[in-house]
């Protein structure tokens, strides 16, 4: 993978969005995939959960389905204290966009478009938690996709986050995505490229 190319092709899109660059930003030069298909898997499924329960779903319900997927650990410190009564918090909700990013990384989504936010009939992609619908199908059909193509939109998403960081600082009224598609989706992606627990990913600019 030629990383200087990859760099490239990252501020030529950033280029279109009408973010500014930085030249001076390091290349992920020593990153590979660190996560498997089911750890991955296991992910959405306790996001969805967490996701769902923050728009109204009954915790009760979430928890039970996670033990049932035995997906009960993939959740975060936060998600079970949130899962077992704490306040319900609007990052739960912005979470949806990480599920996006790590569904293109699993090839149950064709595209990861920065432009854009997540589709709005993305629930049905997933399990129906409602008719408390097994994971089985959904875990089946995923497969990772190849480690370039999620280290490019990593580094996309890490140029992104860097030129709308940098615009913020520069007082600019408007910005051409909404920072949390970015922020979320990074997180998702540089999860996959570490080792680092979910709540602990660095989300440097």
């Amino acid at each position: 993978m030629n990383f200087a190319d990859t760099r490239q092709r990252s501020w030529e899109i950033a280029d279109t969005l009408g973010l500014p660059r930085n030249d001076a930003l390091p290349l992920l030069d020593d990153v590979a995939i660190s996560r498997s298909n089911d750890s991955i898997v296991d992910r959405v499924f306790a996001m969805l959960c967490v996701a769902a329960s923050a728009y109204g779903y009954d915790r009760k319900r979430s928890l039970a389905w996670l033990v049932r997927e035995k997906c009960l650990e993939s959740l975060t410190t936060t998600e079970t204290e949130f899962l077992n009564g704490s306040p319900v918090s609007v990052h739960f909700m912005h979470q949806i966009e990480g599920m996006w990013a790590l569904c293109w990384c699993l090839r149950v989504v064709p595209d990861l478009n920065f432009s854009q936010p997540c589709r709005s009939d993305f629930v049905s992609l997933l399990p129906d938690l409602k008719k408390e619908e097994a994971g089985a199908a959904f875990r089946k059909q995923s497969s990772l996709r190849e480690p370039n193509e999620i280290i490019a939109k990593c580094d996309l998403a890490y140029c992104l986050h860097w030129g709308l960081v940098h615009s913020q600082q520069m007082r600019k009224k408007k910005q051409p995505i909404e920072p949390y598609i970015v922020i979320e989706r990074r997180r998702a992606l540089e999860w996959l490229l570490s080792e680092d627990n979910w709540e602990d990913v660095s989300l440097d600019t």
